[in-house]
């Protein structure tokens, strides 16, 4: 497990000052809150981040910083007798680039359920408010007809028994950013943001 998170855990159990507002970790390659504060109370959270913290970012003061940077700093610091928190994470936003800044709109989770009447797309979103639409290869979807919100969740109907690589293109559109929705090689439903390709990068 990474240093520096098992100290934030202890603090929390401790009931020490713990930076409430920061904290969260998230996921660098899709940009998203993973875990919270309170998610890292469970060891194995603990460790699964700790074994794949390459992987993972922590946020401070409106950035995500890899946690490996996080970490070196944490260790760096501790060797030279430094134990204040508020003076590491100072070096933290001195001496490491942030990874990003986080939006305030990205998707949570994405779940596909085969139900009773139809196959659904479940995609829960950070703040559903934000919807400005879904998109399925290219017929805009109309609310509360093939696709319905409740508590932070789209559902998006398709017919019963559609299969999962066989939903077409689905984009999740929102007053900031659009999503798309793909199937990953492991089965898994990924969301690519749409806006951080310009046309450089798609040739």
């Amino acid at each position: 497990m990474s240093v520096f998170l098992s100290v934030i855990v202890l603090s929390l159990s401790g009931n020490a000052l713990v930076y409430a507002a920061n904290g969260e970790v998230y996921d660098l390659t899709t940009q998203s809150m993973k875990y919270t504060l309170e998610d890292l109370t469970s060891l194995k959270i603990q460790m699964y981040v700790g074994l794949h913290s390459s992987n993972y970012g922590y946020e401070y003061d409106g950035h995500v910083y890899s946690l490996n940077d996080v970490n070196k700093v944490y260790v760096t610091e501790r060797k030279s007798g430094n134990k204040n928190l508020s003076v590491i994470f100072g070096k933290v936003k001195s001496d490491c680039k942030p990874a990003f800044t986080p939006n305030s709109f990205f998707i949570k989770s994405i779940e596909y359920v085969d139900e009773t009447f139809s196959s659904n797309l479940y995609v829960e979103v950070s703040d559903s408010e934000k919807v400005t639409g879904v998109t399925v290869d290219g017929v805009q979807l109309q609310l509360d007809d093939r696709y319905s919100i409740e508590n932070d969740k789209i559902k998006i109907t398709f017919e019963k028994g559609t299969a999962k690589d066989n939903l077409g293109e689905v984009l999740i559109n929102s007053s900031s950013k659009s999503y798309k929705i793909e199937l990953g090689s492991d089965g898994n439903f990924k969301a690519m943001d749409l806006t951080d390709f310009d046309v450089e990068d798609i040739y």
